[in-house]
Formats: C-alpha cells, sequence, structure tokens
C-alpha cells in the first residue's frame, strides 16, 4: 500500500509483513539538503507509525552520497532512529557495489543493535535477502 509519495520520492508499505519499499525518484537531483533531510524524515515516520522491521531503498537516483553535511545527519540522526525503531534488515539497490557508507553511524544509547545494512545491485536478490529474515 503506498503511504507516500512526491515527485521526489515514494513509501509503499506491506504491514503484514512488516516491510518498507522506499523509491527514489530521478526528480530528488535538484533537491536542496533540507529537502532530502525532510523526505528521509517521511521514511521515519512511517518506520514507526507501521512498526516496520524490513526496509528495501531503491537508491539508485539518488545522487548525495558525496555530500558530507547528508551523510553526517544519517550516521547520526537517521540512522540511530532506523534502529531505535526496531528495524532488523535494511537493503539498499546501488548502481554499482559501494563499501558502506553507514559504517560509522552511531547509535546515542550505544546497545548493541539487530540491524543490518546490506548493498546490492539488483531488487531482486535484496528482497530475497529481506524474506530470507522474515
Amino acid at each position: 500500500m503506498n503511504v507516500y509519495t512526491s515527485p521526489y520520492s515514494s513509501i509503499d508499505v506491506e504491514p503484514e509483513n512488516k516491510l518498507m519499499n522506499v523509491k527514489w525518484h530521478k526528480a530528488c537531483s535538484g533537491l536542496p539538503e533540507e529537502g532530502v533531510i525532510e523526505e528521509l524524515g517521511k521514511i521515519l515516520l512511517y518506520l514507526k507509525e507501521f512498526s516496520i522491521s524490513f526496509v528495501l531503498v531503491d537508491s539508485r537516483n539518488y545522487p548525495f552520497r558525496s555530500n558530507a553535511n547528508l551523510q553526517r545527519w544519517i550516521n547520526y540522526t537517521f540512522m540511530p532512529k532506523v534502529i531505535d525503531f526496531g528495524v532488523l534488515r535494511y537493503a539498499l539497490v546501488v548502481n554499482e557495489k559501494i563499501s558502506s557508507i553507514y559504517e560509522d553511524f552511531q547509535d546515542e544509547d550505544d546497545v548493541e543493535d539487530d540491524l543490518v545494512v546490506e548493498y546490492f545491485t539488483d531488487s531482486d536478490a535484496a528482497l530475497q535477502w529481506i524474506k530470507s529474515a522474515q
């Protein structure tokens, strides 16, 4: 079920499977930092609302990987909240395999978490990885 759509991204959830699918659209390339943070905030909103455990993000159109300010916000604000909301698997579909850009995020309470982040170049492989944990 679609819960959010903008020119920049869309979010679908399958509450029965505790699964969220996020897709970044090509138009997001024109967003300022604040706009990207606002779009990411929608993910957090629906993670909490639907008690999501599994997230699949198609980030092939997401052009902000080299933005240090955004990456810092993702590492120190966004990902700790993802952990706090109980997400177990976070799959990112990318154009080409990259090393972890989330490796230095910090959970505020330093409690060991169960979140695993993986990168895929194929959406089907990412979904299979998520389903293997359901």
